[in-house]
């Protein structure tokens, strides 16, 4: 018996682990048997989207912005929000879906189509609103104001009755909003309400406005110095002075110099152990408060002394200019 797989984005498989239906369609059957040869032969050919050569995904390389955190959009594997009216245009609910820097997943990309990075269901109909590309340009950092935008080309005119069968342009604009705080749990797919949305059927466009604190800055930390290259450099400096030390005391034990003459610099070590030294008393003396009482007794001792008269203390005219 051979069992074999044929690619077909399409059709997708339950993800269960124990039992589950082939899906309809996926599977034909031949059974050939011809007992003069003694052959009995039976093939089963099924369709599967995992049959599929899966090329190494590379949007989220090509995919970014370096001013703003679109990181922790990218890492979910999709999000959803619930549109109103002005949303859904045909009707009072509808849900929406899109991806940052991926296609949407194949369980959706199965009704919406092929690479859909936006997708809207809608009345029991799912409308792919646009392609991810897979290109430099899918971030956008917005001229206006502080944010950035998402773009996806080659959706269903239909959806907003496109004439002359355009295809549909939709835009995610993200804006600076410091409140608007996404769900960072990946398991989590629920988006934050637009605060706006603009159709344009002559323009075959859609645009979705959204508020998000990423847009306003890049949340990751900027490491200035890595841990390993840290390492690296205190060793480069300690192998630099050590062959300082150790070139300078040879050569000057050539010289014929003895005792501590023999290290290098000598005068310049010196002046640097008593420049710490200084600044070090001085630190001391200042957090210790050591110099203000020191001031404070100077300044008792320098005081005028009294002057007395007849038993009675006086100060003396001469060195009062206020006296009679």
């Amino acid at each position: 018996m051979n069992l074999t797989f044929l690619c077909d984005k399409q059709v997708t498989w339950p993800s269960t682990v124990i039992g589950g239906d082939v899906p309809n369609g996926a599977d034909t059957y031949s059974f050939i048997y011809d007992f003069s040869e003694k052959i009995c032969k039976y093939s089963m050919t099924f369709k599967y989207n995992g049959a599929c050569f899966s090329a190494p995904t590379i949007g989220p390389t090509l995919c970014h912005i370096s001013k703003y955190d679109y990181k922790m959009l990218a890492e979910h594997e999709y999000w959803e929000f619930n549109g109103d009216r002005t949303a859904c245009k045909a009707s009072d609910s509808c849900s929406i879906y899109f991806r940052i820097c991926e296609d949407l997943p194949t369980s959706l990309t199965s009704n919406c189509g092929a690479n859909s990075g936006v997708c809207i269901l809608s009345q029991g109909t799912y409308y792919n609103l646009g392609i991810y590309n897979n290109s430099y340009d899918d971030l956008v950092e917005r001229p206006d104001e502080q944010g950035f935008t998402a773009e996806y080309k080659g959706g269903d005119g239909i959806f907003l009755g496109c004439t002359g069968g355009a295809k549909l342009t939709t835009t995610l604009n993200f804006r600076c909003g410091l409140n608007s705080k996404w769900p960072k749990d990946n398991a989590s797919h629920d988006a934050l309400s637009p605060y706006k949305v603009d159709y344009d059927a002559d323009k075959c466009t859609a645009v979705f406005h959204f508020n998000y604190n990423g847009a306003c800055f890049n949340s990751e930390p900027i490491i200035i110095f890595d841990a390993p290259i840290l390492f690296v450099f205190v060793i480069f400096l300690f192998v630099i002075f050590a062959i300082y030390w150790i070139a300078g005391i040879i050569i000057n034990l050539l010289l014929g110099k003895r005792g501590s003459e023999i290290i290098p610099n000598k005068s310049f070590w010196i002046e640097l152990i008593k420049l710490f030294g200084g600044g070090f008393m001085l630190i001391f003396n200042v957090i210790s408060c050591k110099s203000a009482s020191k001031q404070v007794g100077k300044m008792e001792e320098e005081e005028e002394p009294i002057v007395t008269k007849g038993g009675y203390q006086t100060i003396d005219n001469e060195k009062n200019p206020f006296g009679p």
